[in-house]
């Protein structure tokens, strides 16, 4: 119990956090019985607090400040969902009503419906205004009316709950909105929404968006193309210009997180600033320099939005730099977990964010493994030593993000230890030279050489990139890690930091990593070698036959776009990997044997005939284009005859 309360005594906010982070979850997947829970919980530890004044127990202490973190989570969480007011909005709403709405973001579109964020104020019933609160995803119909931040709207239309299509690996919108607040979406035409109020802006909420468009005009003033895309994206955090096969370069080449501002791009920032103020050292003290560098990295975060990634990696720099300033004996863990406790408690919900988790983790396996990895190569070359470090903190960072990342996306970039060390530099440089293009842009010659050396570090990173996605294997597929998996591995890497000098211990928690990567090795086989039907939830036609490690996708040339089943097919494939060939239905019937298996398409006017082996599908069009039912038999299994619907998900059939 000694060591314990040394650890806690020196680490506090790790425990701290891990008790609010369980209330939040405890809200989160239980709320009905939050309420009676906090109550209880409540009662408790006012018991145990008039033991305390009385025994003075450290144990009675320890878990009365346990159970007030626990209360918190559940309070925050409550108030935060508001699951009051949207059952009462269920109740009251019906499809004729007309709802008073109050947008709290809008992201600027060149399509035709701008999506928002936006709240719920009131329902109109009879003669008076029903006050609600309940967050609202919308689209609106871009018309002569541009939807604006704090507009005040009246719409009348269809409010509906947030459903998934439940197509294989297709994104989780449903999750997604969910644990950001938001359980309904609705789709607004011009005709059906009318401004009450326009929004009323102050100069301290237009300053960063002032600020961001300044910036990024003077990055449009000397570059164009994918060079200005991820110099936005990297230096002022907006991804919006980033195109898809750029996306795809970074995703596949383990090189994402340079796109999202985030500790790393934090900490080059504050770097390159002291070393700016060093120059004049004679007439800024390092105290004032430190506190000047915290302002412009606060100012710096408000321009690239708050994300979680931002918001965490500059107040925990910030903690850092008032633990210097008091003389205060810094701890990175306790600085760490007391971030995420301030951060949780201003929005329990962004712990559910992906990037606050990678973000986060990523600190973590740096504290954890850096030191470690570094010491295990020595160079004498000040440069190869200076890249081998800069390779341990991507190393490190790896440690804790990989199960992650395999959990969400199913994908492991092969070569993302050459990609990081190529973008080590390069990101540095184009941090650098972005900074100092914002700083000098006003000066003749000196911006256009800057801009130059800019230009050639985007040039040549994307090159690199494009190269090294290009790269045989480049990416492996297949990844289906359950949870229980991805906690294990993360106990597993703490464990090992602390107690790898442990024989026992060491060999024990490398047997269990053995096990869990046998576990992933074996699944992944099974999903390369898996043999199954598909049938797509989409209002027209898309089948696939996966046979071994070939995907064979069928769809309606004439009323699904190529990208769109590309895009479903690849999410698909990301699951269960396979090279995928396309074939139009109606361009003709197909006839393929393939690996003992025969797959045949009929097309006809009011119906799509697939012989998949012993599967025989047969699908009704409405008006020759879209899907009106589902008949599947089997030839070997008499009674699995029967009628199927698409509108819960994706139907999928093995095949023997």
């Amino acid at each position: 119990m000694q060591n314990l309360d040394i650890t806690i005594h020196k680490r506090p906010f790790v425990l701290l956090s891990i008790l609010l982070v369980t209330g939040v979850l405890i809200s989160f997947f239980y709320g009905e019985i939050s309420r009676f829970l906090v109550i209880s919980v409540l009662i408790s530890s006012f018991i145990l607090l008039i033991s305390i004044n009385s025994f003075r127990t450290p144990i009675l202490g320890f878990v009365f400040i346990s159970i007030c973190c626990i209360c918190l989570g559940i309070v925050l969480t409550s108030n935060r969902l508001n699951r009051e007011s949207i059952k009462f909005f269920d109740d009251k709403y019906s499809e004729d009503a007309i709802l008073g709405i109050t947008l709290t973001e809008v992201q600027p579109s060149q399509k035709k419906w701008i999506k928002a964020l936006g709240e719920i104020r009131f329902i109109h019933i009879g003669k008076s205004d029903q006050k609600v609160s309940v967050p609202l995803v919308l689209f609106i119909e871009k018309s002569k009316y541009i939807p604006n931040q704090g507009d005040k709207l009246l719409i009348s239309t269809a409010i509906t709950a947030i459903k998934n299509k439940n197509n294989p690996g297709e994104f989780d919108g449903e999750s997604y909105w969910k644990r950001k607040g938001y359980h309904k979406i609705a789709f607004v035409k011009s005709h059906e929404v009318k401004l009450l109020e326009k929004g009323e802006s102050t100069w301290i909420s237009e300053l960063p968006l002032v600020l961001r468009n300044y910036f990024a005009s003077i990055l449009s003033s000397y570059l164009t193309g994918d060079e200005l895309a991820v110099a936005q994206a990297l230096i002022l955090g907006d991804k919006g210009l980033i195109s898809q096969e750029v996306t795809m370069q970074f995703t596949n080449t383990g090189a994402m997180h340079v796109l999202a501002v985030s500790g790393l791009h934090i900490g080059i920032i504050m770097q390159i600033l002291m070393k700016f103020l060093e120059f004049f050292s004679r007439y800024i003290s390092k105290r004032n320099a430190l506190i000047a560098v915290i302002i412009i990295m606060w100012v710096y975060a408000l321009i690239t939005g708050l994300s979680p990634s931002v918001l965490r990696a500059v107040f925990m720099f910030t903690v850092l730099a008032v633990s210097q300033l008091s003389g205060f004996n810094y701890d990175p863990y306790n600085s760490l977990f007391f971030t995420a406790f301030v951060i949780v408690v201003i929005d329990p919900l962004t712990i559910f964010d992906i990037g606050f988790q990678l973000s986060f983790l990523a600190m973590l396996g740096i504290f954890l493994y850096y030191s470690i990895i570094r010491s295990g190569i020595y160079f004498k070359n000040k440069l190869f030593h200076l890249a081998w470090e800069g390779s341990a903190i991507g190393f490190a960072a790896q440690i804790m993000t990989t199960p992650l990342s395999l959990y969400y996306f199913h994908q492991f970039p092969n070569y993302f230890i050459l990609s990081n060390l190529g973008l080590m530099a390069t990101s540095g440089a184009v941090l650098g030279l972005g900074l100092a293009l914002f700083a000098f842009s006003w000066i003749p010659w000196i911006n256009l050489f800057i801009s130059f050396l800019l230009f050639l570090s985007l040039f040549l990173s994307l090159k690199f990139l494009g190269w090294v996605a290009g790269l045989p294997s480049a990416v492996a597929y297949g990844f289906n890690l359950p949870f229980w998996i991805v906690i294990g591995l993360f106990v597993l890497a703490i464990l090992y930091a602390f107690f790898r000098e442990n024989r026992f211990w060491s060999l024990s928690l490398w047997l269990f990593f053995l096990m869990f990567f046998g576990h992933i090795v074996v699944n992944r086989n099974l999903a390369l070698n898996k043999n199954e039907i598909c049938i797509y939830n989409n209002t027209s036609p898309i089948v696939t036959a996966k046979i071994g490690q070939n995907i064979f996708c069928f769809y309606s040339d004439e009323e699904t776009a190529l990208d769109k089943v590309s895009m479903l097919v690849s999410a698909y494939q990301k699951c269960n990997p396979g090279a995928i060939h396309f074939y139009p239905i109606k361009k003709k019937n197909y006839h393929i044997d393939i690996e003992k298996h025969k797959i045949s398409t009929k097309m006809k006017q009011k119906e799509i005939s697939f012989n998949i082996d012993q599967y025989s599908i047969d699908i009704k069009l409405k008006r020759g284009k879209w899907i009106d039912s589902i008949f599947i038999s089997n030839s070997k299994k008499k009674d699995a005859n029967r009628k199927f619907n698409i509108k819960d998900g994706a139907i999928t059939i093995p095949i023997d």
